[in-house]
């Protein structure tokens, strides 16, 4: 196995400005992450920790992708869900559950540890994680990398434990090989006022950076220049719920096989194009759906590279 996607798993709800919402799909980050390098290679796989009920919800998906289910292990009654609901202008705010059901009580005891990633590393070209601002897991995370050879994609959660994130942010980028954050987090964690400004702080740092700026598109900023990617459609457009989780894990991918600044944005757009087309995960992953995002990778690539 070549890559590991390595987060939550959840059961989302998108709940919409005129009060309707999507039902309960099969989510979260690890297996959205998942779907951004799956399009590209076969050779990857989820480390997760879920509920006893996950695979209700995740079995069509499973099944019809033959998706290895080794590295999740259920250690509760419920997996997690994720409510999201959005506002008429676009913007959004998430909260964990439904009303009377599947709340934040297992958040804390769900999330990944060293021991859960450590049977699965051995051999491995990149490991995509998305996790809080935590220098004890990091140090022990480090140290992993290290023996066993693998570069690490961060994607820094957004929600942290500091007062001063930029500070514990800064202290921990230099061993981590590319990272990622968005608008908002950009503002959060590092304390800029607008896109701009986080540019110029991202610039500054030696970690490459994919930088997701929403539906206008991303930047890949690395080497000390910055390539921005429009948005890419594909015709439809359903819902954005982990554009940046597969986006992001995309580019793990991308830069673990060598593509370029640029090459890597365009990568990165086309996964979130092909994710926004349906509620929840990419339905079916196939030689055929492959090829044809290479040849779309192809076409855009003359255009932006």
């Amino acid at each position: 196995m070549d890559y590991l996607a390595i987060a939550d798993l959840l059961f989302d709800t998108v709940e919409f400005a005129d009060g309707s919402n999507s039902g309960i799909n099969a989510g979260g980050p690890a297996a959205f992450a998942y779907s951004g390098i799956r399009l590209w290679t076969d050779n990857c796989m989820i480390v997760s920790n879920a509920g006893a009920d996950y695979y209700e919800h995740f079995k069509n998906w499973i099944e019809t992708n033959k998706i290895a289910t080794k590295g999740i292990k259920v250690k509760s009654d419920f997996t997690n869900h994720f409510t999201l609901s959005y506002r008429s202008d676009g913007s959004y705010e998430y909260r964990y559950g439904l009303p009377g059901k599947f709340g934040t009580i297992n958040f804390g005891y769900l999330r990944i540890s060293i021991e859960d990633i450590v049977p699965f590393c051995d051999n491995i070209k990149g490991m995509y994680l998305e996790h809080p601002i935590e220098k004890e897991f990091f140090k022990q995370l480090i140290k992993l990398k290290k023996q066993k050879g693998f570069k690490l994609m961060w994607e820094i959660q957004r929600e942290n434990y500091w007062n001063n994130p930029r500070e514990v942010i800064e202290e921990i980028l230099p061993n981590i090989d590319i990272f990622s954050i968005n608008s908002r987090e950009g503002r959060e964690l590092l304390g800029s006022h607008n896109d701009e400004e986080t540019i110029e702080i991202l610039k500054s740092y030696p970690t490459p950076c994919f930088f997701r700026v929403g539906a206008k598109g991303s930047y890949m900023i690395m080497n000390g220049e910055t390539h921005f990617v429009p948005s890419i459609s594909l015709g439809k457009e359903e819902d954005p719920t982990g554009c940046g989780n597969s986006s992001t894990a995309t580019a793990l991918y991308a830069f673990c096989e060598g593509y370029s600044s640029a090459e890597i944005a365009v990568m990165c757009n086309i996964t979130a194009a092909y994710n926004v087309r349906q509620y929840g995960l990419i339905p079916k992953f196939s030689d055929e759906l492959r090829a044809e995002a290479r040849s779309i990778f192809s076409e855009y690539c003359k255009k932006y590279v």
